[in-house]
C-alpha cells in the first residue's frame, strides 16, 4: 500500500514537471514567432493574442478534458482549436517560418497522450494546404516540418513503448521484492516466536518436572494417610465391639461418659468426611498429574526432527492446557475416533492446535460477554487414508466477512491493543503449510467458525527423521 502511494506521488510529480516543460516550450515558440514578425505590430498583436487565448484553452484541455473524456478525443479538440485559430493568425502574419515548429512540438509533447499518426497527418495537411494556397509557402517548409514531426512521433512512440516495458518489468520486480520481504518478515517473526516458545518450553518443562516431584510425595502421602485411616477405622470398630461385649461388666456411668464423648466428637461423621476428602485429594492429584504430563508434552523444546504424532492425544493435551480459557465460557465436545499417527514436528503442530482452541475460547467468551449465554466448542478428528483433518468449531458468532481475507495476514488482530499481536494465525498457517498441509476456515455470520487443520500422514519437510 505504501509503495503504491509513493509510486502515485512520483507519477504526479513527473506529469507536473512534463506539463510545465510543455508550457515553457510553447511560450518559447510564440516568442520566436514574435521575433520573426518584428517590428510589424499588427502581426505581433496577432501572435500575442493567440498566445493569450490558446494557453488557457490548452491548460483546460490537459487538466479537465483529458481526464474526463480520454486522450484521443482531447487531442482532437486540442488540434481543432490550435489549427483553426493558427490558420487565421498565420494568414495575417504571412506564415513566418517559426510556425512550422508547432508540428514537431506537438509530436514530441503529445505523441504519448493521444496524438495518433492520423491526427498528426490531419494537422500537417491543414497547415500545408493553408500555407501553400494562402501564403505561397515553399513546399520545402511543410515537407521538412512534416518529416521531422513524423520522425518525432515515431521516436516518441518507441520511447513510450520501451518506458512502458521497463515500467512493467520494474513493477514485477517490485512485486517480487515485496513478496520476498513479506516472506522474510514472516520467517523472522516465526523464528523469534520459535525462540520464545523454545525458551518457554524449557521453562515449562522444568516447572512441570519440579511440580511432578512434590506431586509424587503428595500422592504417596495420600496413600499412606488412606491406609492409616483404614487402620484407625478398623481399630475403632474393634474397640466398639469389645466395649459392647464387656458392657455388662463395666460401670454404667463410665459407659455413659464414653458414649457422650463419642457423640461429641462425631467420630462417624469424621470418618465419612475423611473418606470424601481422600477421594477429592486423589482426584486433584490426578488432574494435576494430567496437566503436568500435557505441559511436558506440549511445551517440549522445538526439535528439527520429524516424529510420529498422536493427533488425538495432541488435541486432548491442548484442551487440558487451555482449560482455564474455555472452562468458564463454553462446554467442550470431542469426537476423536482412532486415526493414523502423523509424521510431523510434534511440538509445532501441538502449538497450532492450542492456538486455535484458545482463539475459539476467546470468540465464545466475547459472545458470552454480549449475550450471557454459555457457548460450545467442538473438536473432531478424521482421516481419509492420506491426510488427517482436525476440525475445531465454535459458536462464537463467526468472523465478519469484511476481515475474513485478512485474518492470516501478519500483525492483523481484532483484539484490543496489548491483548493480541496478530501473529498467531499467520504463524500457524506457515507451520501447517511447511508440513505440506492446509489451514482453512468456514465462518457464518451470527453462527460461528470452524477451522480445519489438514496434514499429510507423511510430512513433506526436508528434515531428517529422528532415529
Amino acid at each position: 500500500m505504501q509503495g503504491g502511494l509513493q509510486a502515485s506521488d512520483h507519477y504526479e510529480r513527473a506529469m507536473k514537471s512534463l506539463n510545465d516543460a510543455h508550457r515553457t516550450w510553447a511560450i518559447v515558440i510564440h516568442i520566436l514567432t514574435i521575433v520573426a514578425v518584428w517590428p510589424r505590430w499588427d502581426a505581433v498583436a496577432w501572435v500575442a493574442g493567440s498566445m493569450v487565448v490558446l494557453t488557457p484553452i490548452n491548460i483546460w484541455i490537459t487538466l479537465e478534458l483529458l481526464p474526463a473524456r480520454g486522450a484521443v478525443f482531447s487531442e482532437i479538440v486540442r488540434g481543432a482549436f490550435n489549427i483553426g485559430l493558427g490558420l487565421v493568425v498565420y494568414h495575417y502574419t504571412d506564415w513566418p517560418v517559426t510556425v512550422w515548429l508547432w508540428l514537431p512540438y506537438v509530436a514530441l509533447a503529445f505523441g504519448s497522450r493521444g496524438i495518433t499518426f492520423a491526427i498528426l497527418f490531419s494537422m500537417w495537411a491543414c497547415m500545408t494546404i493553408g500555407g501553400v494556397l494562402d501564403g505561397g509557402v515553399p513546399w520545402i517548409y511543410p515537407l521538412s516540418a512534416g518529416a521531422i514531426a513524423f520522425l518525432c512521433r515515431a521516436f516518441t512512440a518507441k520511447r513510450v513503448a520501451i518506458a512502458h516495458e521497463m515500467f512493467e518489468e520494474s513493477q514485477k520486480a517490485h512485486a517480487l521484492l515485496e513478496q520476498e520481504m513479506r516472506a522474510r518478515a514472516l520467517a523472522e517473526i516465526e523464528l523469534r516466536q520459535a525462540q520464545k516458545l523454545e525458551a518457554m518450553g524449557r521453562l515449562a518443562s522444568g516447572v512441570a518436572h519440579e511440580i511432578n516431584n512434590p506431586l509424587q510425595y503428595v500422592s504417596s502421602s495420600v496413600s499412606f494417610i488412606e491406609d492409616g485411616i483404614s487402620i484407625l477405622t478398623s481399630v475403632h470398630e474393634d474397640w466398639r465391639r469389645l466395649l459392647w461385649t464387656a458392657q455388662p461388666k463395666l460401670d454404667p456411668a463410665l459407659l455413659a461418659d464414653l458414649e457422650k464423648a463419642e457423640r461429641a466428637h462425631d467420630l462417624g461423621g469424621v470418618r465419612n468426611d475423611l473418606d470424601d476428602s481422600i477421594s477429592l485429594t486423589r482426584e486433584g492429584v490426578r488432574r494435576v498429574s494430567t496437566i503436568v504430563r500435557a505441559m511436558k508434552h506440549l511445551a517440549h523444546p522445538e526439535q528439527e526432527t520429524v516424529d510420529a504424532l498422536d493427533v488425538n492425544r495432541a488435541v486432548e493435551n491442548a484442551l487440558v492446557v487451555s482449560r482455564h480459557e474455555w472452562s468458564s465460557v463454553a462446554d467442550v465436545k470431542t469426537d476423536l475416533p482412532e486415526i493414523p499417527a502423523v509424521e510431523c514436528q510434534a511440538s509445532s503442530i501441538s502449538q497450532v492446535l492450542l492456538n486455535i482452541v484458545v482463539n475459539a475460547a476467546h470468540a465464545v467468551g466475547d459472545r458470552k460477554a454480549r449475550t450471557g449465554a454459555r457457548g460450545k466448542i467442538s473438536v473432531r478428528t478424521s482421516s481419509d487414508g492420506s491426510t488427517v483433518c482436525v476440525a475445531i468449531e465454535d459458536d462464537g458468532g463467526g468472523i465478519p466477512s469484511a476481515i475474513r481475507e485478512k485474518i492470516f495476514d501478519p500483525f492483523f488482530t481484532t483484539k484490543p491493543v496489548g491483548q493480541g499481536t496478530g501473529q498467531g494465525l499467520s504463524i500457524a498457517r506457515a507451520i501447517v503449510q511447511r508440513h505440506g498441509g492446509t489451514l482453512t476456515f468456514d465462518s457464518r455470520d451470527g453462527v460461528g467458525t470452524t477451522f480445519f487443520v489438514r496434514l499429510p500422514l507423511v510430512a513433506r519437510l526436508k528434515l531428517a527423521k529422528a532415529a
